[in-house]
């Protein structure tokens, strides 16, 4: 029996940039950090003839083609593996939360069953690269790169996005300031979640107007603005950069997202001393992120009574273990 638990993440600046369709023209750039909430795989050949899958609801089918879940089935049809039975919780809901969970589940899944498979391990490039094709080809789930790569390398890493080859650049920062940092971090819970694929073919398809192209560039000049003041250990400086890079995506987003409720939480943060906000992933509901003194984040949980999350950072990546 094979059990995998792999982190999620948190994305500060850079999203939309890691679509293909403006990469491979413009390149993209991503700041992002794995949390330690993760998601949990275990895998077991099973005894009888075909497969039995465990998230939320539960699987018996004799074939591949039966698989409801998109995911699981392009996965195990990719591997052409047979007769055997995973099941996978998660930390937090797995449905368009902002935390990477699916690319986090299908690193885990993919590291499973290649290692079902082959009985060796995959490298970290292309696991990620591959996962992508699973969701992005196989599965027809549109997506960006950014959280397959952050589920596969782990850490706080910068992710440089080229036509034909990614650059995981780690940023180094004294441990002093990465706790200090992670203090400065709350996620708040918005009660509600979305459905991030459909959200992200409406990006993919605004980046046919010039205008929005333009966003997105002005959002790369800023994930690069946001390194220089990360690596001064810098925070309210990246706090700005993280503000203005999440006023260009409401921008981009208007014509289709209303992020009224989720600008007056942020707005009222700033107002008890936050330094910035912002909602995590592609959707319109989940975790919002404030980063501020971590006096001030306890005030605002205490005055909201929102579920939160208080993320440590989760620098590698963990192994396989087989139990």
């Amino acid at each position: 029996m094979f059990f995998v638990k792999t982190p999620l993440r948190i994305s500060f600046t850079g999203g939309m940039t890691d679509f293909p369709q403006f990469f491979n023209t413009h390149s993209g750039s991503v700041i992002s950090v794995t949390i330690d909430k993760y998601v949990r795989i275990m895998l077991n050949p099973k005894f009888e003839k075909g497969f039995r899958l465990m998230y939320s609801k539960t699987e018996n089918v004799k074939s591949v083609k039966d698989i409801e879940h998109k995911l699981f089935k392009e996965t195990i049809k990719y591997f052409k593996l047979n007769d055997i039975e995973i099941a996978s919780v998660g930390d937090i809901p797995s449905l368009g939360t902002g935390l990477g969970s699916s690319a986090s589940f299908l690193v885990g899944l993919i590291r499973l069953l290649n290692k079902q498979k082959n009985n060796k391990n995959i490298n970290k490039g292309a696991l990620a690269s591959l996962a992508f094709h699973i969701e992005n080809n196989l599965a027809k789930m549109s997506c960006g790169y950014q959280d397959h790569f952050a589920s596969s390398y782990c850490g706080l890493n910068n992710y440089i996005f080229n036509k034909n080859k990614t650059i995981v650049k780690k940023i180094n920062l004294s441990n002093e300031f990465l706790r200090s940092f992670e203090k400065s971090i709350k996620l708040f819970y918005l009660n509600k979640t979305s459905k991030s694929h459909g959200i992200t073919n409406k990006n993919i398809k605004l980046l046919k107007k010039k205008d929005n192209l333009s966003y997105l560039l002005e959002i790369l000049d800023i994930t690069k603005e946001s390194k220089k003041h990360l690596l001064k250990e810098n925070l309210v400086n990246f706090s700005k950069m993280i503000d203005k890079s999440w006023e260009l995506k409401k921008r981009y987003q208007e014509s289709f997202i209303d992020y009224d409720d989720c600008n007056k939480f942020i707005e009222y943060a700033k107002q008890k001393g936050a330094y910035c906000g912002k909602l995590l992933g592609a959707g319109k509901r989940g975790f919002v992120m404030i980063i501020g003194p971590s006096k001030v984040l306890s005030n605002i949980a205490n005055d909201t009574k929102l579920k939160t999350i208080s993320p440590k950072f989760v620098m590698k990546s963990e192994p396989i273990l087989n139990i």
